[in-house]
């Protein structure tokens, strides 16, 4: 079964994730809130992370997946927020990445979940 990790300040945002995930296929899930917990991140040693740019009260999401890329964990990442309409995530810096604006579009969600478990 494979792993995803979500990391999301609001916890209605984990369900729907989840709930998106779970209407393509069967998925552990795991969570953060606030993505302090990169230590814990690595050790579930994810096959796929979601992750929101902008955290409440803490690092951003981009800090996030480029302090796990610096630790080594090459999981596949999906970059997601509600206030950016577009991003160019090849500036980001960080391989693998894929940006999914909010609301979802699930058609969209399927098209980035085939291509990361496809490969």
């Amino acid at each position: 079964m494979k792993k995803v990790f979500i990391i999301d300040d609001d916890k209605q945002m984990h369900e729907t994730i989840e709930d998106f995930f779970k209407s393509v296929g069967s998925f552990e899930f795991h969570h953060s809130y606030d993505g302090q917990d990169v230590a814990e991140i690595i050790h579930t040693d994810p096959d796929l992370i979601v992750c929101d740019v902008y955290l409440e009260n803490t690092k951003s999401g981009i800090e996030v997946i480029q302090e796990i890329r610096g630790l080594g964990l090459n999981a596949p990442i999906i970059l997601s927020s509600g206030y950016i309409p577009e991003m160019k995530t090849d500036l980001i810096g960080v391989d693998d990445l894929h940006y999914l604006p909010r609301p979802f579009d699930h058609d969209k969600f399927s098209n980035i979940i085939d291509k990361v478990f496809k490969k």
